[in-house]
């Protein structure tokens, strides 16, 4: 699918693939950032989508849905890997039943690794990576006609690394950062790769 991420920054700027979490827009989401966590299915609907989920979206829809509680038995799964600088990555779930009409799945999410890009300004590493997410999700069926769900999660970030598409500075001219004015006589002029 085109169009999918989003480089524009300001609230008006709409990316042209709409992201979903449940049928709920995410506003500004950073979907190639984060950890996907006891995800149920993937939809993915391509094109033009008018009104689909309440969002005009020239590109199409992802909609991504999260694993519901059961109530038949108890499951769970856990798994993690670990990799250069430093890498540790795990991810696990528990889906516990509580009686025949409520359940309840925990679920946890975390990602570490040390910095490999050199800043000689700063003289340390950075682009390191330092996140969580936690969700719990309760679901109550009190008739048969009745389906309750329930969802919260939370996402955790603490890193230095860059969230940008690739730049090139032409020397001989100036550019304007988040820091300031950056003048050409500032910067050492970069290396073929």
């Amino acid at each position: 699918m085109r169009g999918i991420g989003q480089t524009a920054v300001g609230s008006s700027a709409d990316a042209p693939v709409g992201i979903h979490m449940n049928g709920v827009y995410l506003n500004a989401p950073r979907i190639f950032e984060t950890g996907f966590l006891d995800v149920e299915r993937v939809e993915v609907l391509r094109g033009p989508q008018g009104t689909t989920y309440g969002r005009n979206t020239s590109g199409g829809v992802i909609n991504m849905i999260t694993a519901k509680p059961q109530m038949d038995s108890i499951s769970g799964m856990a798994e993690g890997s670990f990799g250069s600088y430093s890498e540790m990555e795990g991810r696990a779930h528990i889906n516990i039943p509580m009686g025949d009409k409520f359940a309840m799945r925990l679920g946890g999410y975390t990602f570490k690794r040390d910095g490999f890009v050199e800043d000689e300004n700063l003289g340390k590493d950075v682009d390191d990576r330092d996140m969580y997410m936690g969700r719990i999700s309760l679901r109550m069926t009190p008739t048969d006609a009745i389906d309750v769900n329930l969802m919260a999660q939370r996402f955790r970030e603490d890193d230095s690394r860059v969230r940008s598409q690739k730049q090139a500075l032409q020397q001989g001219h100036w550019f304007q950062c988040n820091y300031g004015t950056v003048w050409r006589d500032q910067l050492r002029p970069s290396r073929p790769q």
